[in-house]
């Protein structure tokens, strides 16, 4: 009886671990569940092995577990907020891209700065298709730790010289403005100063810097711009 009792208080508790990790999940959004940023992983295992111990420890009374994990989904919460309202909070926990290769060639520096080897950098190269780096026009490791490969423009599945058309090698656009706010570092990068881009924004008929929600620009000046909108369109697929 006292076996049965012990099984049956496991249960329960599993089953409220269960339906309180769903609920706290739903409210912390699916980033959770897609781009894990290292905040995010540490406290999804954080939250998982409390989780596990309120189920199977029965010294754990029910309330210590659940505040436990009220208390790291708060602090979860709080994070993704204050990173969507500051961009050097943002980048500080999130991190910044970084070129690994570029033109066909490795970039040591980048390398480094993620921590990658160049075999590992191969292996997810060859995941995606390309088993060659002279195929590859860039290689960047994201904030979450995968690698986006940009082949070079006669390298794509569907090849632009097999069909005779006129191309060119495909450059790499830079986020100019983020949520209202100029990025200096990444203008000067694309060969182009804050002159420049008030007039571009003038030609599209945008008056000021933060009326834009965001922006992206390629050496060629080629300039795409996002306003701020209140966006009435339904998010979710029925």
């Amino acid at each position: 009886m006292k076996d049965i009792m012990g099984i049956l208080d496991i249960i329960l508790r599993s089953l409220i671990s269960v339906l309180f990790l769903f609920f706290m999940t739903k409210l912390m959004g699916r980033k959770q569940m897609s781009q894990l940023n290292m905040f995010d992983y540490i406290i999804g295992i954080s939250i998982g092995s409390i989780a596990a111990a309120m189920a199977v420890d029965r010294d754990t009374k029910y309330l210590y577990g659940i505040a436990a994990i009220l208390i790291y989904s708060l602090a979860d919460m709080f994070i993704s907020y204050i990173t969507i309202q500051s961009i050097a909070i943002r980048r500080f926990v999130d991190g910044t891209p970084i070129v690994l290769i570029k033109n066909g060639e490795l970039i040591k520096s980048g390398l480094k700065a993620a921590k990658y080897d160049v075999n590992s950098l191969l292996q997810e190269c060859r995941s995606q298709g390309y088993f060659d780096i002279a195929d590859i026009q860039y290689a960047i490791s994201e904030s979450n730790g995968k690698v986006s490969v940009m082949p070079k423009w006669n390298k794509k599945p569907v090849m632009t010289e097999d069909m005779a058309i006129p191309s060119q090698e495909q450059q790499l656009t830079a986020n100019i403005i983020i949520d209202g706010k100029i990025m200096p570092r990444n203008l000067k990068h694309i060969g182009k100063d804050e002159q420049w881009l008030k007039k571009e924004l003038e030609k599209q008929k945008v008056d000021k810097i933060s009326d834009v929600f965001f922006a992206t620009a390629d050496i060629n000046g080629n300039l795409k711009v996002y306003l701020n909108k209140n966006d009435t369109k339904k998010t979710i697929l029925e």
